[in-house]
């Protein structure tokens, strides 16, 4: 059966390896660069250590580092979606203006991989 659920993902490796994701479609696969994540964290710890003494002031920087935090989640969303959509609108963004070449099947169906792979990680979170 030639449907995109039969599709194995291809790899390097040797038969019979278990098969691999495909490559990320932009940047390293995280939602939040590392050393962001690390200030996030840090500025959170702040907050938490900050509760005894005043607990409304915590609480109200942790919602701000939420929202801080979903915010860099869509920014990086929004990046992987466009790099997605470059790839299989053939380089345009997808305005229809002719810009770039549609390509084939075999690369359409890498970017459908790339596809599922990355709402397949957004509902493992």
């Amino acid at each position: 059966m030639n449907t995109p659920d039969a599709w194995e993902y291809r790899t390097t490796g040797p038969a019979g390896a278990e098969p691999a994701e495909p490559a990320e479609p932009a940047g390293n696969g995280r939602l939040v660069a590392p050393d962001r994540a690390e200030e996030l964290r840090r500025r959170l710890h702040e907050a938490v250590q900050g509760f005894v003494d005043s607990p409304e002031e915590s609480v109200a920087r942790a919602d701000e580092l939420l929202e801080e935090t979903v915010r860099c989640v869509q920014d990086s969303l929004a990046e992987q979606r466009r790099a997605l959509r470059a790839e299989w609108h053939g380089g345009t963004d997808g305005d229809g203006d002719g810009g770039g070449v549609r390509p084939g099947t075999e690369h359409q169906r890498t970017a459908l991989l790339h596809y599922r792979s990355a709402v397949e990680r957004l509902t493992r979170v």
